[in-house]
């Protein structure tokens, strides 16, 4: 798990898509703000999904990280825009 804790550069931070996309590649989780709401990608055997809180908000996309990212929206705008403008910061990747 990346967190303050080890003072990994990530935390409450900014990255880019191409790193975004490879930590779900390698099946990791990761929490975000965005909108000063936290948002959180999950790795289930049902595929990955976007929740907030103990709400899912996004259907299951069967371990395709790049589908979540260009297919998920937020107020009409796809994560991996969100992410290639800089609009999300990064709290954990588990």
């Amino acid at each position: 798990m990346i967190n303050n804790q080890n003072n990994d550069k990530t935390k409450n931070s900014h990255i880019d898509y191409d790193r975004f996309l490879r930590h779900l590649n390698q099946g990791r989780e990761i929490e975000f703000f965005y909108n000063e709401v936290q948002y959180f990608i999950s790795n289930e055997k049902k595929g990955r999904a976007v929740w907030i809180g103990k709400k899912r908000i996004s259907s299951y996309f069967d371990d395709n990280p790049k589908e979540l990212l260009h297919s998920f929206k937020i107020n009409n705008v796809s994560l991996v825009t969100l992410i290639k403008q800089r609009k999300i910061i990064i709290i954990t990747i588990f």
